[in-house]
């Protein structure tokens, strides 16, 4: 059947589909597979249309490097960490800056404090500013920064070549940093919507009633 259907009917049946369903086609043969898991405008317009039609609010468009099936998936579908497979929901956090769900204790394995990396590492301010610091840190309150990103981060200002000027790379950096890190914080503000959404539906209509919400 999924051989002899022409692609027209295929694409136009999978723009009614949740995007759980979308995901579950995906592994139902190559034909569907080959054409969900595509990056053309079509199968991007395929999981968009599904997007905004089954997400009960409206949502941003994906971040410039996520196409729309890596987006939907870290929205609605993942549901466990990427790390370990925890699938407690009150022990996760959507990390934008992973582009995964990850729990505390996986992310403090892979993230570094602003305190050591000035006391311990002695990572001058003008490195810190070119750091992304995580939404959801795994302490509260605290700064916190992914250990490869400093790593990468240090490793390229210190291999610059001579024809770049440090103050200028500094700059660049530092406003590229500001943009992902107001970007990383509206998307962090939607996803927490969705959750809270997705727990309210969740529970019991008489617990509602008990606690007047």
């Amino acid at each position: 059947m999924a051989v002899k259907l022409p692609s027209e009917i295929i694409i136009d049946i999978c723009s009614y589909l949740h995007p759980v369903d979308l995901y579950s086609l995906t592994s139902t043969c190559k034909r569907y597979r080959s054409l969900l898991w595509s990056k053309s405008t079509t199968t991007q317009e395929i999981w968009k249309t599904s997007r905004i039609r089954y997400i009960p609010h409206q949502t941003f468009p994906p971040p410039e490097e996520m196409c729309e099936q890596q987006y939907i998936w870290l929205m609605v579908i993942a549901q466990r960490c990427r790390y370990c497979g925890e699938k407690d929901r009150f022990r996760l956090s959507a990390h934008w800056e992973l582009g995964a769900y990850c729990c505390d204790e996986c992310l403090e394995l892979r993230s570094i404090s602003h305190d050591v990396l000035v006391e311990e590492w002695k990572v001058p301010d003008q490195i810190l500013s070119c750091l992304l610091p995580l939404q959801s840190p795994p302490v509260p309150r605290k700064k916190y920064y992914l250990i490869d990103d400093v790593i990468q981060t240090i490793k390229e200002f210190h291999e610059l070549p001579d024809t770049v000027s440090g103050d200028e790379w500094l700059e660049e950096r530092q406003i590229e940093v500001l943009q992902k890190s107001r970007m990383n914080k509206r998307y962090k503000v939607q996803n927490d919507l969705l959750l809270y959404e997705h727990r309210l539906r969740e529970k019991d209509p008489c617990d509602l009633l008990k606690s007047g919400t």
